[in-house]
């Protein structure tokens, strides 16, 4: 569906008040990705199923759902998907003892881990007795010390719906005691929230409009103390704020006088939004498609990252035709509607956040000082010299384990392999002996940008194959590419007692900067869409270029 269409669903999707109804009536057209889910369950998913599917078109999934049979044995089969659910009435195990629950739970998410490299999700308990509370903690526990699962806090619905979460005068038709309005919530949640986190690559940033959407009023007739920051509107500025302090990038993309907005955000003090949260400022009469496009290069992200807010739907219009890919909320219902979809967007609040993230703002904005640097030296080795270039590494961090999948998802242009691997896969490269995983961190006189690349690779004999190698786009432009990546390899060759390096690589629609240098790096052409490159290892040319570069370079334990 393109973004367009997906407006005419928004007051349906993200209403206060779900309606199953409604969302029926809504019209459907071929979402972009397929996605096949499997449900282990013991009762009832059907109700959430049928609405669990229109969330996700919404968030441009194709999805085929694949439910199990009842199973209070929680069998896990050898089942081909992309994700699972774990669907349990835990009541229907009243005989077991609450150790006994525990041991038995916790043995069968064990099992399915074994069995599939797919993330799942698990629904927790919606009951508010002690066995449920302590149970629901040590599943939360669970999860955020496993890679490549969320918990869907059924709980939380429960306290929100209170009396109306159970039905069960109609669990014989539905076969689950939870009301439609459970299962609806439920459904949301999933399809907005969870499985996009887990599956589908981040919103990077949030283009908003200024005037009748960031506050009421127009800014050229109104005046900077004209405009109203209504208590609507206050708490649209504090999720904002909320976002850009978990590494969402701001932009400022508005048709006005550049002055009148700098004065706006200079006077306002009562506004949540100040002006260092903003990471573009996109302010002229041209179309909006341009500053989109121009904030995109600026931050050096894809337009297909970038959230437009915007209260007119001549804009989101032009949008749509202009830069397709760009993802669209309409404003203009009312600034209530606008948190609330805020919110629920799809992709765009982070699961977990990294240091890295809260960096982010500052290095790009550091960036700007680094292109005026690179104008003014002669020669590369100046400009690197000059600003004072530390580069870190860590060989299988296990704390890095969320880093190096966010890497993996995120990263489009120095990305060699587009191996997207799940965070179970990845957790194989940090616990098997034969594999590594070698995390890069950068930092410079100007600003810390934090881990900006991962390596993954294996032992083949005596060759070392590269499965995955990303760098983040923050940290191009500083000519320091083949150090990071010839330094993080001179360890995995040293400990492998390698004689070559492999290189897996897939030409995709826009990680040319990694094709092209892995060419040069090599002195080969990738020919074919996807395939392998292998060069033999010379470790005195290694070490001559690592040694000559003009950066500190620390292997950290």
């Amino acid at each position: 569906m393109s973004s367009l269409d997906l407006l005419d669903w928004q007051q349906t999707i993200f209403a206060e008040k779900l309606s199953r109804y409604n969302l029926l009536k809504l019209e459907q057209s071929q979402a972009r990705r397929s996605l096949r889910i499997h449900i282990y369950r013991n009762h009832g998913f059907e109700q959430v199923a049928t609405a669990l599917k229109l969330f996700l078109t919404y968030a441009q999934f194709d999805a085929c759902l694949d439910i199990g049979e009842y199973d209070d044995s929680f069998q896990v089969t050898n089942v081909t998907s992309d994700l699972g659910i774990v669907w349990l009435d835990f009541d229907r195990y009243a005989r077991l003892s609450d150790h006994e629950l525990h041991m038995w739970i916790f043995d069968r998410l064990a099992a399915l881990r074994e069995a599939t490299r797919a993330p799942f999700i698990v629904a927790d308990l919606p009951t508010s007795d002690a066995r449920a509370r302590d149970l629901n903690a040590a599943l939360s526990a669970w999860s955020a010390a496993t890679p490549g699962t969320a918990i869907l806090r059924v709980s939380s619905l429960a306290s929100e719906l209170s009396a109306s979460f159970f039905d069960d005068r109609r669990s014989s038709l539905t076969g689950t005691r939870y009301s439609d309005a459970a299962c609806l919530g439920a459904a949301r949640e999933l399809g907005l929230s969870l499985i996009p986190s887990l599956i589908a690559a981040p919103i990077k940033a949030v283009a908003v409009d200024l005037d009748n959407t960031l506050y009421q009023g127009v800014l050229a007739e109104d005046g900077p103390h004209g405009v109203v920051l209504t208590e609507a509107h206050h708490k649209l500025h504090t999720l904002l704020a909320e976002l850009a302090s978990k590494g969402v990038l701001l932009i400022v993309v508005s048709r006005n006088e550049a002055d009148d907005v700098t004065e706006l955000f200079r006077e306002r003090g009562d506004f949540p939004i100040h002006a260092d949260h903003i990471a573009s400022w996109q302010v002229s009469w041209a179309g909006k498609a341009d500053g989109i496009s121009k904030a995109a290069a600026e931050l050096q992200i894809a337009t297909d990252a970038v959230l437009l807010l915007d209260d007119n739907l001549g804009e989101l219009t032009s949008m749509a035709r202009d830069l397709p890919d760009v993802k669209l909320l309409f404003a203009g219902h009312s600034p209530e509607d606008t948190v609330r979809s805020l919110r629920r967007f799809p992709s765009l609040w982070p699961s977990t956040e990294t240091r890295t993230d809260l960096l982010r703002v500052a290095d790009i904005q550091a960036n700007k000082q680094r292109q005026a640097a690179a104008g003014e030296s002669l020669d590369k080795n100046s400009y690197i010299r000059s600003l004072g270039v530390e580069i870190g590494f860590t060989s299988n961090p296990r704390d890095e384990l969320q880093r190096f999948y966010d890497m993996s998802v995120k990263t489009n242009q120095f990305n060699i392999a587009l191996l997207r691997p799940s965070a179970a896969d990845i957790s194989l490269y940090l616990d098997d002996p034969e594999r590594r995983a070698v995390m890069i961190y950068l930092r410079d006189r100007l600003a810390d940008s934090g881990s900006v690349g991962s390596l993954l690779v294996r032992r083949d004999h005596d060759c070392v194959v590269v499965e995955e190698l990303c760098l983040s786009c923050r940290s191009l432009g500083r000519f320091l590419e083949s150090v990071m990546i010839t330094e993080a390899l001179r360890y995995s060759m040293a400990e492998f007692n390698a004689k070559s390096v492999r290189f897996r690589y897939r030409v995709g629609p826009r990680n040319q900067p990694a094709i092209t240098w892995l060419s040069s790096y090599t002195g080969s052409t990738c020919d074919a869409e996807h395939g392998t490159i292998e060069m033999a290892w010379d470790q005195t040319v290694a070490d001559r270029l690592v040694n000559e570069a003009p950066v500190a370079l620390q292997w950290r334990a």
